[in-house]
This record gives C-alpha cells, sequence and structure tokens, in this order.
C-alpha cells in the first residue's frame, strides 16, 4: 500500500495500492478507511467501507487503475466480468494439457526451463498463453493466458496464484507472498527479435537429462 488517508484534491479519504506487477490503484470519497500507513493488503481484504467524503455528489467509489509508469489505464482491463453484480471470488483457470515437442503447437515466444519445471510462452490465434509441465510429474500442466508486464516478462493469473516469467527467471506468487523462484535457462526468446519463432520449432524434448543435470550442479 502507499497511502491511506485524507486527500486533498477532492478525492477525500482515500486508499492508493501498489500491486506486485509495479500496477497501482486508487479507491477515493470512502467514509471510513480500515487500513493505515504502508500495511500490506490481500486479495479479498476490505480495505475501506464506501462514502461521500471530499468532492462528491453521493455515496460512491472513486476508482482508478495506473500502470506501473504512471499511466492511467481503463480498469476493466484488470477485472474479471461481474457475476450477479458482484465481482467473483478468485478460482482455478488453469487446465491440462499434452505438451508437444516443441511445447507450443503454433508459434513460441520464449521457451525454457528451471530445476524443477519446462515452461513456454505460446501464441495462438493471435493471445497469448502460459504452458507450464512438471519435470517430477510430466502428466501435470497448465495452460493459462498470459498478461505483458514489461519487455520480454510476462504474468499468468491462475485465482489468487500468478506466474511471473522473465528472461532468467520463474516466479510463484500467491495472494502478493512469493511460493518459490527459479533461475529459468532459455531455449530461446523470440519477443526479443520483435516475432515469435517459427510454427514447428522445435526445442529439447521433455526428458532432457543433460540440461536438467547441469541446472542442478549451478543451482538456484
Amino acid at each position: 500500500m502507499i497511502f491511506s488517508g485524507w486527500e486533498d484534491s477532492g478525492l477525500g479519504n482515500v486508499v492508493k495500492l501498489k500491486h506486485i506487477d509495479g500496477s497501482f490503484s486508487i479507491y477515493g470519497h470512502n467514509s471510513h478507511l480500515l487500513v493505515k500507513g504502508v500495511q500490506k493488503v490481500q486479495q479479498g481484504q476490505i480495505i475501506a467501507k464506501m462514502g461521500n467524503t471530499g468532492n462528491s455528489t453521493g455515496p460512491h467509489v472513486h476508482f482508478e487503475t495506473y500502470t506501473p509508469e504512471g499511466k492511467i489505464v481503463n480498469p476493466m482491463t484488470y477485472l474479471p466480468p461481474l457475476v450477479g453484480g458482484k465481482i467473483p471470488q478468485p478460482r482455478t483457470i488453469a487446465f491440462t494439457r499434452r505438451r508437444t515437442e516443441s511445447g507450443c503447437e503454433k508459434e513460441t515466444i520464449m521457451a525454457g526451463e528451471t530445476v524443477h519445471f519446462w515452461i513456454n510462452i505460446c501464441r495462438e490465434n493471435g493471445k497469448l498463453f502460459y504452458f507450464g509441465q512438471s519435470k517430477q510429474n510430466p502428466p501435470t500442466s497448465i495452460w493459462l493466458p498470459v498478461l505483458i508486464v514489461g519487455v520480454n516478462q510476462y504474468r499468468a493469473n491462475n485465482g489468487n496464484t500468478s506466474f511471473y516469467i522473465t528472461p532468467n527467471r520463474l516466479e510463484m506468487r500467491q495472494n502478493g507472498r512469493r511460493l518459490f523462484s527459479e533461475r529459468l535457462r532459455l531455449f530461446g526468446v523470440g519477443a526479443q527479435r520483435g516475432q515469435g519463432f517459427a510454427s514447428g520449432s522445435r526445442f529439447p524434448a521433455p526428458i532432457n537429462r543433460q540440461s536438467t543435470g547441469m541446472l542442478q550442479r549451478n543451482g538456484d
């Protein structure tokens, strides 16, 4: 959290939050603030009560969202569709998918491995997806929509769990708390050249003992 208190600009009682991807959001005109100072908050936590403070003509929440660079964006970019007029509870949206030898069935944007996982960023039908597979349990895989959060930096949300993928690291967080972080060794990054790999590009098959052993010796 960045700030919780009175804002003279007209927002009255306001809460400003900084999120784990660097973006931030503002909630204004509240009647009561339920968080203080630089307190950390969790997804789903109640941070304030709607009100009519500041320059307001009626009880409501003034809600703004900004990119990490400070550019204001449409909040609907971040919010899930309403269900019965309410924001739905976090839910698991991942599903399993068979891994091909190249990982992606069409265009591969990024491909690599950590000590415990193979990962791919794929583009299919104009959309980006994260495809992750456990080395210890190869049939276990996840396929998630991806958000671009920086140059060659991606985030895949699975309910209240998020995967952050950069050219040198895979990180998993739950409710903003880091669960693990592993060094990522890339087979290639198509996005650095402004394009993905050609369809059918081939990367090491799911069992690559030589490269896996090298990562285990180097450590994380």
